[in-house]
Order: structure tokens, then sequence, then C-alpha cells
């Protein structure tokens, strides 16, 4: 089924230099020859923080002063962006002389001599060309970052009226509280590189100026690292849970996670941005990539792979899937979990494992408690000491046993379970069924069941 998020393929509006001209730089854009309405209505994405009005040159036959009182009787705080087409040379002379007026107009003449300065932008849609616009002269990272990681128009929307909010609170706090040392507070969920773009938003949406900022000055320096000291402790604590629960639940399950890892390290990570012991221990491994290559979760083809037991071509038992299937759970609260086959099948409850891993039992640190050791990349062994690696925290891994018990009536699981997504408490399928039928919810925490 075709998705959405083929958005690069429809027309090829959705791009970096019109996100640039009409939302961060707040100007109007003149598209020409012709251009489909289904087409011209994938731009609405650049106008959060409007009301979208459309206007029929044909149909109207006094346009200039209808634009000019629509105009004039906008709202400071409901302002309108207006979609403009079917307009001549003429007209098109005319509207361009009114200010303060947002729009998209598209027209299927040629109107290359009415380029005049930079407030409206002119785009030949014939052959792919800004006529006072450059590109490639242009700072566009904010723009190429936010559409690249956005698989289809909505997500792309909302992370626009993300900047567009983030927007109003630094308004209104240079507005009410003229504090500028705030601001790095503000934008701190964003890279610093793109902070300047932001603030150069806010300027010329609210029609305001801000006066530089120095965010290397000692106070508000001082103010960003110790956010992103405490922001990054709490990452590392959170990541070193994840391992040492994913490390800990199965002994198959792990070593096909440590070995997919490693290779994952061979062929996807610059190996000149590791440190010596993100370079051999998994663990520190695992904390690089969550917080560098994997922010939003692990990748889905590595999920893949892991599933498939792609490296160790171990057979997943009926045992194994129900692990994989808690380990899921825990990870990233889904209730089933997709193998090759459909779904778990049967679950033997006295050996399922446990998810934590036991407190007293630590992964291994190859540098704890001594001096890092200097190798040299010529000579070192990568694939013996990776083997090494595996054999010494297999030996570490813990694996306890236990019967699996339903909340409900108390006694041992037999067949399928059903985990709660929100408390993770088990139940039988007879009992989870029998509480569906009367519209109750989880036996524990009352949930309702999403069988």
């Amino acid at each position: 089924m075709r998705t959405e998020l083929n958005i690069h393929e429809q027309i090829d509006f959705i791009q970096p230099e019109f996100l640039n001209i009409l939302f961060f730089q707040q100007k109007s854009l003149v598209i020409y020859p012709y251009v489909d309405l289904k087409y011209l209505y994938f731009l609405e994405f650049c106008t959060v923080g409007y009301n979208v009005t459309p206007l029929d040159g044909i149909t109207i036959n006094n346009l200039k002063e209808v634009i000019e009182f629509e105009v004039s009787n906008n709202d400071t705080h409901n302002k309108t962006f207006y979609f403009v087409y079917n307009v001549d040379h003429e007209k098109l002379s005319e509207i361009m002389k009114i200010n303060e007026f947002r729009c998209i107009i598209n027209t299927n003449e040629n109107v290359t001599n009415l380029v005049n300065g930079t407030d409206f932008i002119f785009y030949n849609k014939k052959n792919n060309r800004f006529l006072n616009f450059k590109p490639e002269s242009s700072d566009l990272k904010l723009e190429e970052y936010l559409i690249s990681t956005s698989p289809n128009r909505a997500i792309l929307q909302n992370k626009i009226q993300e900047i567009m909010s983030l927007g109003t609170i630094i308004f209104t706090e240079l507005n009410e509280n003229l504090n500028l040392d705030n601001i790095a507070e503000i934008l701190k969920d964003y890279d610093q590189q793109y902070w300047e773009k932001i603030l150069k938003f806010v300027e010329n949406y609210y029609k305001i100026e801000i006066p530089d900022i120095d965010f290397n000055k000692n106070k508000i320096k001082n103010r960003l690292e110790n956010l992103h000291k405490v922001d990054q402790n709490e990452q590392i604590q959170e990541f070193s849970n994840e391992y040492q629960t994913i490390t800990s639940e199965n002994k198959f399950i792990a070593r096909e996670f440590i070995q997919l890892l490693l290779e994952y390290r061979s062929q996807h990570v610059n190996l000149s941005n590791l440190d010596l012991e993100q370079l051999y221990d998994p663990q520190k491994l695992y904390i690089y990539l969550r917080n560098h290559q994997w922010k939003k979760g692990i990748s889905k083809d590595f999920l893949t792979d892991w599933v498939k037991m792609k490296k160790t071509g171990y057979n997943l038992s009926n045992d194994d899937k129900a692990n994989f299937s808690m380990l899921f759970n825990r990870l990233f609260e889904k209730s089933l979990v997709e193998y090759d086959e459909p779904r778990v099948r049967e679950v033997k409850k006295d050996s399922i494992r446990n998810l934590k891993p036991k407190k007293e039992k630590k992964l291994i640190n190859p540098t704890q408690g001594q001096k890092p050791k200097i190798f040299s990349t010529t000579i070192l062994d990568i694939s013996e000491m990776e083997k090494k690696m595996i054999e010494k925290l297999e030996s570490e891994i813990d694996i306890v046993e236990q019967k699996i018990i339903c909340v409900v009536d108390k006694g041992p699981v037999i067949g399928k379970i059903y985990v709660c997504p929100k408390c993770k408490a088990f139940h039988c399928l007879r009992c989870a069924n029998a509480l569906q039928d009367k519209n109750e919810g989880c036996w524990a925490c009352k949930s309702e069941f999403k069988l």
C-alpha cells in the first residue's frame, strides 16, 4: 500500500528551500507557470502559525481591494496566509505592492520582469530555478534535518509546529521578563547550531529585534553545561539499564545481540569517534549508539536481524520467543512481537527467564579498576578481541528461571499469555478474555485490554 512517506515524490515542493523561504524567513512566494492546486497545497506545511485562505483571481474581480481589506483586518494573534491563484501579470503587479501580505501566488504567465527585491521570491517551476534566492549560499541545515527525519507530512508539520510553539515561548520570555539568560534553557532540546536560525524566525514572525546573545558567556555557558551534564548522566543510566536488561534475559538472545552490535560498529560507525572503552566494551558502545545514531531507538534493521538470529543462526524455541516477547514489552512498550512466524504460539512456563538482571552480577568493564592500555591499531587483532569479549560476557550473564503466574487465578500460565502493556502483569488468555467480556481491564492496574 502506498504510504504518505513518499513526501519527496509529491511534485518537489517539500524541499528545504521552500521551508526556509516561507517559514523561517517569513517571505512570500510567486510560482510560475501554472501548478495544479492539489500540488500547490503541499506547501501548506510551511504556513504553520497562520490561517490559510484561498483567493481565486478569476472569480474575484477587485482582487487588490479584497486583499487590502482582508490584510487591514488581520489580527496580530490570528494571522492569515493566502493562496492566490489564476492571476495575470497585471493583477500580480498590483497585489505585490500591498504591505504585510503573506502569500503564495501561482500564475501561468511569464512574470520574470516583476522581480524586485526579496519580499517576493520568484520560482520558475518549469526549469526548477529561483530567480532571486540562492540556495547554494543559504544555511539550510535545520530545514534539511527536519525534512530528512520526517517519514510523512504530518510528522514534518508537527516538528514545525514545535518550533512555532518554542518561538512563542521565547517571544513571551523576552516581552515579559526581558531575560536573555533563559533563552539557552528554552532552546536546549535543539542542537546549538540551530539556535540562531530559530531566533531569527522569532524575529521575522513577530517583527521584533532580539539583542545579540553570546551563548559562550560564562553564566549562560555554565547553565548550558549543567543542563547537558544532568541530561547526559540520566541518559547514561537509562541506556545502561536497557543494556543490562537485554543481556541478562537469555544467553542465546544476549550473544546474538552482542555479536550484531560489534558488526554494526564495524559497518556503520566511524571508529575514530569512539574512545577505547566504546571500541571494545559492548555496553559502552551501546550507550554511544543510543546517544548518537539510535537516539530515537534501536534501528529497525538491527531489530529485524536480531529476531532472525542472523549472526549465530540459532533457532528460537518457544521459550526463547516468549523471552523475546517479554523483553520487547519492557523495552518498547508492546504487548505482542512479530517474528519470522506470525506470532509467539506456545509458551512453556517453567523455563521463562526473569528479565531483571541480578543485582550482585555486573557486566565486565575491561578498563575498570585499572588504567586503560593504549593499543596500536596496526597490530591489534580486533576479531580475536571480540571473540574473547563475547566469551567473557557470556560467562557473566545469569539466567534465572521462574514460573509465570496469572495475576487473576494465581495459577501457572499454560499456553498463550497476555502481558499488560502498562504494568507488565501476566494474565492467562482465559482470564484475559473473561475480563474483557465483562468490560473490565487489567486485574492489576485496571488499564484497558489490547488483545
